[in-house]
């Protein structure tokens, strides 16, 4: 099967499923069998169909070296000379081929829902519906505007390929991943959408205990597990690429392909806060749910339609960012019409198995509420600030950049009082009177002061902002593991979950490694062979500058040499060796720089070189404290939602 002829047949399954599913929606009562059968068969073919699309691109030019360059895009993104694996990369390297696999994997991800997420005959059809549409969408936008098999005239002798800068391997799986988190996050939405049609809350009473909105959560509280956790490998792998490749010392630039994914993460963040405390209305609750895929929908018009500046975005698109916005508007109604249909208060008599006591001043119920307020402001902040400089222009004329340090000033408190919240309410029962506060904030006293104290003592960092962040994520770090063992040791007295301490840990962790950042030590110099220079306690000595050649691309590289000896040490122990170059692509007539890294749990050396000659060379010098342990919590907090997430299936 042609590729063309593969989307074209997508976009037609597509349809043909939208179209099956709202008749078995409307004629449930005569003829459901023939409806839903039609609709899954179509549902399989459409999967079927973006396979082969997305095979047709690979088997044409980006997994064999026979590549047919009269493709425009596969002489744009392919490259005979480079690996099979960069060659695939090179598919979601474009806009056409991120689109097309953007397409594909919702696909799948919907096929998925159809076949084995719950609900009756009305709710999986409404819920099909939504997909459906959402996928027609994407695939006509892929097959009349970015139609990714449109021939040349004249066919290219060879293929461009990806910029050197993107043959690395975290382009492998950096973007799927990262798209895959984002599609996903359209199924919730869709049974969202489908519960407040249905109106099953309204009608049914049986749900009528106050439990109604955690029952109608449950399944989409799944995918909304499942989407966190993509979306912390995609944004974790990616600012770890940045880091290492880039060579700027930075791992987030608050860039708005960037938020792009942690907005959505945020707002994910917050329904599933949301689903664990009592007495949520429907309304806000599963409208939360549907939060996430609006902002991914948003994001992706913002960074595909070339109306903001990013360094991640593709090139203009007019036709395309006019198609988004389309189902982004579509999105929205829908949205509406949910919100409108679902209940704004809890159905029935609420009994809560774990009311508060009359007494109590603190609660597990409380703590609930506040994490939800916290991650619903961050998620405000970031979201005004990514769309004001579109809203600026459109308004003045001219773009006001804003920069880190406005997201910092934002967020930073919110960061510190999340974490203080951290450090207690996990280990709250919900009945907690005042005489029982001091016993809580122990240990989450304790590790304020001695983390606090490590790190302006013992490491010499400045109290503000990172001595506060570090104290608050070691109050948080204590509380989390005090918490811990007593759920070990009571499970039926601390329903919180292992998995979700584990998280909590993570993302102490994670705080710590960005505080610790904040006390990086920089510098730029130009040093001649032999000549040293002292930076964050640290001898770095350029011993030699180099040029080596070698066949393959790049075919020259310029090596500074540079010795590392950390102040303090026995003379001749110690000595760590970084080698940054600038490679030359003969070519394509590109430099780009490599820089070198060595990275410890104590901090990292990160050394560029922006030029070298006669024997000299300028360098760019960083000494980056704790930045070791970003990697290394987003592995904790993705293990710990993996954890939670079996535990959900488990229990199911």
């Amino acid at each position: 099967m042609g590729g063309a002829t593969a989307a074209w047949l997508a976009t037609f399954a597509s349809a043909a499923a939208t179209v099956f599913a709202l008749g078995a929606a409307r004629t449930r009562r005569r003829a459901p069998d023939i409806s839903l059968r039609l609709e899954l068969a179509s549902r399989l073919l459409l999967t079927v169909a973006a396979a082969s699309g997305m095979w047709a691109l690979i088997r044409l030019g980006f997994a064999f070296r026979d590549q047919d360059y009269s493709i425009e895009y596969v002489a744009n993104f392919s490259r005979r000379e480079t690996s099979a694996a960069f060659r695939v990369a090179g598919i979601w390297g474009g806009m056409e081929g991120s689109l097309l696999l953007w397409a594909s994997l919702s696909a799948v991800g919907a096929a998925w829902a159809t076949w084995f997420m719950p609900g009756g005959l009305a709710h999986r059809a409404v819920r099909n519906a939504v997909c459906g549409a959402a996928l027609t969408g994407l695939f006509a936008t892929v097959v009349f505007i970015v139609n990714p098999f449109d021939r040349l005239d004249i066919p290219a002798v060879r293929g461009i390929g990806l910029v050197p800068i993107l043959e690395h391997p975290a382009m492998l799986y950096h973007p799927p991943l990262l798209y895959l988190g984002l599609v996903l996050l359209l199924v919730p939405f869709a049974d969202v959408v489908a519960t407040a049609v249905n109106g099953r809350l309204t009608r049914d009473r049986a749900l009528a205990s106050g439990a109604a909105s955690q029952a109608a959560f449950a399944a989409p509280r799944r995918w909304l597990m499942v989407s966190w956790i993509l979306l912390v490998i995609g944004m974790s792998t990616g600012a770890n690429w940045a880091y290492v490749e880039l060579g700027w010392g930075g791992y987030w630039a608050w860039d708005p392909i960037e938020n792009t994914a942690l907005l959505p993460w945020l707002a994910a963040t917050v329904a599933l806060h949301l689903g664990r405390a009592p007495r949520s209305s429907p309304r806000a609750l599963l409208g939360v749910v549907m939060l996430p895929f609006l902002l991914a929908s948003m994001g992706t018009l913002l960074t595909r339609s070339g109306v903001t500046v990013s360094v991640h975005a593709f090139g203009e698109a007019t036709a395309v960012g006019r198609a988004l916005l389309v189902l982004l508007i579509g999105a929205l109604l829908l949205t509406g019409l949910a919100l409108y249909r679902l209940p704004g208060r809890p159905i029935g008599p609420i009994r809560p198995t774990n009311p508060d006591a009359p007494g109590a001043v603190l609660g597990r119920r409380r703590g609930l509420w506040v994490s939800v307020a916290l991650f619903s402001a961050a998620t405000f902040a970031v979201t005004a600030a990514t769309v004001w400089p579109l809203v600026d222009d459109g308004a003045e004329g001219a773009t006001r950049a804003i920069d880190g340090t406005f997201f910092s000033s934002i967020l930073t408190p919110l960061t510190i009082i999340g974490l203080l919240a951290v450090s207690v309410a996990p280990a709250l029962t919900d009945r907690v009177s005042w005489s029982e506060v001091p016993r809580y904030l122990y240990a989450p006293a304790l590790g304020a002061v001695v983390t606090t104290l490590a790190a302006t003592g013992v490491g010499g960092w400045p109290l503000m902002p990172t001595g506060l962040l570090i104290g608050a994520a070691g109050a948080a770090g204590y509380g989390t593991l005090g918490a811990a063992f007593r759920s070990i040791g009571a499970r039926r007295t601390n329903p919180t979950p292992l998995g979700v301490h584990a998280i909590h840990l993570g993302f102490a962790f994670l705080i710590v490694a960005v505080a610790g950042s904040t006390a990086t030590e920089s510098t730029s110099i130009t040093l001649a062979e032999g000549e040293s220079v002292e930076v964050g306690g640290y001898d770095l000595t350029l011993r030699a500058v180099e040029l080596r050649t070698q066949e393959l691309e790049p075919a020259e590289s310029v090596v500074a040499v540079v010795d590392i000896v950390r102040q303090g040490g026995d003379a001749g122990a110690g000595v760590t060796t970084l080698e940054p170059r600038r490679d030359v692509y003969v070519a394509r007539e590109v430099v780009l720089p490599e820089n070198a890294l060595r990275s410890a749990p104590r901090d990292d050396i990160q050394i560029a070189l922006r030029r070298a000659d006669d024997n000299q060379a300028l360098l760019d010098i960083s000494v980056r404290p704790l930045a070791w342990w970003l990697w290394w919590s987003s592995g904790l907090m993705v293990l710990g939602g993996a954890a939670t997430l079996i535990r959900a299936l488990r229990r199911r």
